[in-house]
């Protein structure tokens, strides 16, 4: 997926555990899809990379379609500072 292709609405949440928030906005929001954008810091925290699969295997098991974000984390820590930096994530549906 391209980028330009996502749309512009973005749902953030006050640290990875607090996934569990989101999921009634998600189902009143009435999307389908959901992009996760984790900071790049789960390649190396796994109470991170925890949060991100439990999150993920929840909105599979409601029925989205997950894609996962993802980039090197020497072009960014979050997803805001690789694109200010010039970088684009890589997408990989679930």
């Amino acid at each position: 997926e391209e980028i330009s292709e996502i749309g512009t609405t973005v749902l953030a949440i006050p640290g990875v555990n607090a996934w569990r928030i989101a999921m009634p906005v998600l189902k009143d929001m009435g999307v389908e899809k959901v992009y996760l954008a984790f900071d790049a810091d789960l390649v190396e925290n796994q109470k991170v990379r925890k949060a991100l699969i439990d999150f993920a295997t929840e909105l599979k098991r409601v029925g989205y379609n997950v894609i996962i974000a993802a980039w090197n984390p020497t072009q960014g820590k979050g997803l805001d500072d690789t694109m200010q930096a010039g970088f684009k994530p890589v997408f990989q549906r679930l």
